[in-house]
């Protein structure tokens, strides 16, 4: 049996171009992702901290807060931008209180599922840093 060359190609072109991927974020629309996102995250501290940082998303709104019913410390608007091999969380205009400048940016979804969020920004110079700052989450029980 003669294995046609150009459907062997196009195999292994398809196989390498998904399996490489290690969710399929890239492969969802801006809309799905947004709705995926919205809800409260905590904050993966190493070492553990003894208040947890929550990062709430609900409709275009991004707000932190430390620990469980205290008040908002920063918030923002935030956006799902994606592109075929790219999936992003812009967060702008942070500024109610200005702690949290450092998270101003367009942060790399690494990874989005039911209860894990882990995002990535390159440090921008500065007081910030240059290197990537890496924030993992676990969905809040709603």
């Amino acid at each position: 049996m003669k294995i046609n060359p150009f459907k062997y190609w196009l195999l292994c072109c398809a196989l390498f171009l998904t399996y490489g991927c290690e969710n399929f974020d890239y492969f969802e629309s801006e809309e799905d992702l947004g709705k995926r996102i919205q809800a409260e995250w905590t904050c993966i501290h190493i070492p553990k901290d003894s208040i947890d940082e929550v990062w709430t998303f609900s409709n275009g709104r991004m707000t932190i807060r430390y620990g469980n019913n205290l008040p908002i410390v920063d918030s923002t608007d935030y956006v799902v931008k994606t592109e075929v091999d790219d999936a992003r969380l812009n967060l702008e205009n942070f500024g109610t209180f200005g702690t949290n400048s450092c998270y101003k940016g367009s942060w790399d979804i690494i990874r989005l599922e039911d209860n894990i969020m882990i995002l990535a920004l390159k440090g921008t110079g500065g007081a910030c840093g240059t290197g990537i700052l890496q924030r993992e989450f676990v969905k809040r029980a709603q």
